[in-house]
């Protein structure tokens, strides 16, 4: 005999709850392989990109102050600059690697960034990538692009905690 009963909230939480847990290591990993690569796109997008890859550039950032004024999400827009970034260093392999990350990561994180990242920090993040692009210094690239990654695994580990928080404390208040 066979009962079919409808899930509890607690399970639900429960299973929200795992399911956070292993988009983190998902997202952590996709974090290392960012690392690994991009900033070697941002030291030869230095050296490679031309001046229409820089206006193209200044106006994904533009858009994103725009958008960002609006109160809308940068998080696609973050994206497009990376991309956009990978054209300029002038290796399609690594264009295509990008492009595959961001659809390895755009349905986790994004809700994430949505709610817990400072969207003023990384338009400041992504201007200063740009300076140094257009001022044709690799290593100064390189290692803004360290910094910056830096700055995206320790706001993504915060919205994790936090996400976790909440979803403990709902598993708490649901048990009461």
């Amino acid at each position: 005999c066979t009962f079919v009963r409808e899930p509890s909230s607690g399970t639900v939480i429960q299973s929200e709850l795992a399911n956070l847990l292993l988009m983190s290591e998902d997202l952590r990993e996709i974090q290392d392989v960012r690392r690994i690569i991009e900033p070697v796109i941002a030291s030869r997008a230095a050296v490679n990109a031309t001046e229409d890859d820089l206006t193209e550039l200044k106006d994904i950032l533009r858009e994103m102050e725009e958008v960002d004024r609006s109160g809308g999400s940068i998080f696609d827009l973050a994206w497009d600059f990376h991309h956009r970034l990978s054209q300029a260093a002038g290796n399609s392999a690594m264009t295509t690697i990008v492009a595959i990350l961001y659809e390895m990561i755009r349905a986790a994180e994004r809700p994430l960034y949505d709610r817990h990242f400072d969207t003023s920090v990384d338009i400041r993040n992504h201007r200063r990538l740009l300076e140094v692009i257009a001022q044709r210094d690799p290593e100064q690239a390189r290692i803004t692009m360290v910094e910056h990654l830096g700055e995206v695994d320790e706001g993504l580990s915060r919205a994790i905690e936090d996400e976790q928080r909440s979803a403990d404390s709902g598993s708490v208040a649901s048990q009461t």
